[in-house]
């Protein structure tokens, strides 16, 4: 059986659920397993930069939140830091973190495949050296239709898998807030097996 690492990049996904009203209390170690197929999951990895908790306290507190989910998961969480800049949020570190990491696993581990839960094109390089370390390196993230998404990671990978919102609709839910996506109503929600327990 072939393993796989799993690095997300957390706060870019953060802001697509949220983007998509779709909840954060998700299984995200059954989505790493699902990216990962049919390769078994080894590690998990997740970043995320927090937000200043000076002007938004009560999202520097979800933040945590969520770190402390899917820590409980499973996942190794490593956090950058957020400069504020003439009022603009700039998120430092975790491209470096990330690249490093990846280059690490795939330099000095037996993995076979690298699963990238990212679309910056920053990471290129430390996916070209996976490959030349001889992993599959897979990548993974929601497309923007009306917003074109970079495509360099796409196409660099040897399999690139879109993520949509029935994959997270169809993920257990984890934290205590039992609702998918905002503005749905019952019975949709029921029709989907949203806030059911999955079958075994």
């Amino acid at each position: 059986m072939n393993s796989a690492s799993v690095f997300v990049d957390g706060g870019p996904f953060y802001d697509a659920l949220h983007a998509r009203a779709c909840s954060v209390d998700i299984d995200y170690a059954a989505l790493a397993n699902t990216l990962a197929a049919p390769a078994e999951t080894t590690a998990m990895s997740y970043y995320m930069s927090l937000i200043p908790a000076e002007p938004y306290p009560a999202r520097t507190r979800h933040h945590r939140a969520v770190l402390d989910m899917v820590r409980s998961q499973g996942f190794e969480v490593r956090t950058g830091r957020t400069e504020v800049v003439y009022s603009a949020f700039i998120e430092r570190g975790v491209e470096a973190l990330m690249s490093t990491d990846i280059v690490r696993t795939a330099t000095t581990t037996d993995v076979d495949t690298i699963v990238l839960v990212s679309q910056r094109p920053e990471l290129l390089p430390a996916v070209e050296a996976a490959q030349a370390a001889g992993k599959t390196v897979r990548v993974a993230y929601f497309v923007n239709r009306f917003e074109p998404s970079p495509s360099e990671l796409a196409d660099a990978a040897d399999v690139f898998t879109e993520i949509t919102v029935d994959d997270i609709l169809a993920l257990p839910l984890i934290g205590p807030t039992r609702h998918r996506v905002v503005g749905h109503a019952a019975s949709q929600l029921a029709a989907a097996g949203v806030g059911q327990t999955p079958p075994e």
